[in-house]
């Protein structure tokens, strides 16, 4: 069993400092509203949220892509925004953090996906989403993965996001896939169960632990070399990476295997941007948030 130490996970860091990452997948904008609640609705046996200030900050894939950029990588990113303000907001937001937006494919077909917490002395009372979330078809498709084709080749990696918003189609996925295979180009996957089985080649697959069972249908033996392996072969990819939170991560790569934990480091709480009464909408374009897959 291997560990990853400080001066091995320098080594890595270091290394993705100028390589040329394009994530494609879910575009998405997180709104916060916060305030206090001091009484009931005489309307409904609800709180009253008295708010106080509110803050946006991107999710979803251009949250990854915030992440990429902020471990030094040059990064772009493909995927949904609407003809909203939202969606200029959110490529507004991607921007401030580094991230190239010339790959988002603006559409009037649909809205750009915005999740809203509603939240009480840090306590969330509710979230309200507003997004289509069906697969994209037809030309809207077709533009996106025309798009893939167009910036892979300036790319040194290929990195796909799903969280089940309608951007990673089957056909979107082949020409991804076919986009780095054509570049000699590494793929990455974080996927969802809608489209588990479509990756097969991709370079590395990186589904959590509840992902990979609910796909698979059965109990998930990650510590098992044999059945990591045959997993792995299953799926027909390069790498198998699960994710076991806490615990770690299991990564079994022909023709061996390792168990890599992660070292245990605080993550920097943002900077936001934060408006007081008259609340207005704003924008946080601070430090990006730790990795945790919103939907």
């Amino acid at each position: 069993m291997d560990r990853l130490t400080v001066d091995r996970a320098e080594a890595l860091l270091s290394a993705v400092r100028g390589t040329r990452v394009l994530v494609v997948g879910d575009l998405m904008l997180d709104r916060y509203v916060s305030g206090v609640v001091e009484r009931v609705s005489p309307e409904a046996p609800v709180p009253v949220v008295r708010v106080e200030e509110e803050s946006s900050a991107v999710g979803g894939a251009g949250n990854v892509a915030a992440n990429v950029a902020a471990l030094g990588a040059t990064c772009r990113v493909v995927g949904l925004a609407g003809r909203d303000s939202a969606g200029e907001a959110m490529k507004g937001a991607l921007e401030a953090l580094g991230v190239r937006t010339e790959g988002v494919v603006s559409t009037s077909e649909r809205p750009t996906s915005v999740k809203t917490r509603i939240l009480a002395r840090r306590q969330q009372v509710v979230r309200y989403d507003n997004e289509v979330d069906a697969d994209a078809e037809g030309a809207l498709a077709d533009a996106l993965g025309d798009t893939v084709e167009e910036l892979a080749g300036d790319s040194d990696v290929l990195v796909m996001e799903d969280y089940n918003k309608g951007v990673l189609v089957t056909s979107v996925i082949q020409r991804t896939l076919e986009a780095a295979r054509r570049g000699g180009l590494p793929t990455v996957v974080d996927p969802k169960r809608r489209n588990f089985f479509a990756y097969r080649g991709a370079t590395v697959f990186k589904p959590n632990a509840k992902e990979l069972e609910d796909a698979l249908g059965s109990f998930i033996h990650p510590t098992e070399v044999e059945w990591m392996e045959s997993t792995r072969k299953r799926l027909d990819v390069g790498h198998l990476l699960a994710c076991m939170m806490s615990r770690g991560r299991v990564i079994p790569s022909p023709p061996s295997w390792r168990w890599c934990w992660l070292l245990a480091a605080p993550w920097k709480k943002r900077p936001s941007w934060r408006t007081t009464r008259p609340p207005s909408e704003s924008v946080s374009p601070g430090w990006p948030r730790s990795p945790v897959k919103n939907s």
